[in-house]
């Protein structure tokens, strides 16, 4: 392992695997990706007690906690965001495979109602779809409306 010296100055080493291992006086190592897993297990609890859930042992555990995370800070908001991106994947799954095989007409349309607010789309809002065409495609088209027209008239004028 080689030593290495953090923005904090706190004393590091580098496993052979890539991670960061706190030195706690000497005798107690910590591994960086152990507080993040166990801070993104419960992100609504203290950073104290994710530091201990890790296995810290030492004293000043909030000063450690508050350096350790305030490091880590960009690295902890990433695997949050991969959790929560990953929940979503799931929670769409379950909601297309409710909407198309539920035998409830009611959770079927709340699961419908749930994947279009998820689109960005609430009930009520118009949708405009639009659809171009060529020139050609375009003449063709008015060519037949005025034909069916036509014809709708000319059927009208043979029946009064």
């Amino acid at each position: 392992m080689t030593k290495q010296i953090l923005p904090d100055d706190e004393e590091y080493v580098k496993d052979e695997y890539g991670n960061y291992v706190y030195i706690n006086d000497g005798s107690h190592y910590f591994y960086d990706d152990r507080y993040i897993e166990e801070y993104c297990n419960n992100p609504t609890g203290t950073k104290v007690s994710a530091l201990k859930r890790a296995g810290f042992q030492g004293n000043n555990t909030n000063v450690k906690a508050c350096k350790m995370h305030k490091r880590l800070r960009s690295r902890i908001e990433k695997e949050l965001d991969d959790r929560i991106l990953e929940g979503a994947h799931v929670g769409h799954n379950v909601l297309v495979d409710l909407c198309k095989n539920s035998e409830s007409d009611t959770v079927k349309a709340k699961c419908a109602k749930d994947l279009i607010d998820f689109a960005g789309r609430k009930a009520g809002e118009r949708v405009t779809v639009t659809h171009e065409i060529s020139e050609e495609e375009r003449d063709s088209e008015i060519l037949r409306l005025h034909a069916e027209i036509s014809e709708q008239e000319g059927t009208q004028k043979l029946d009064s």
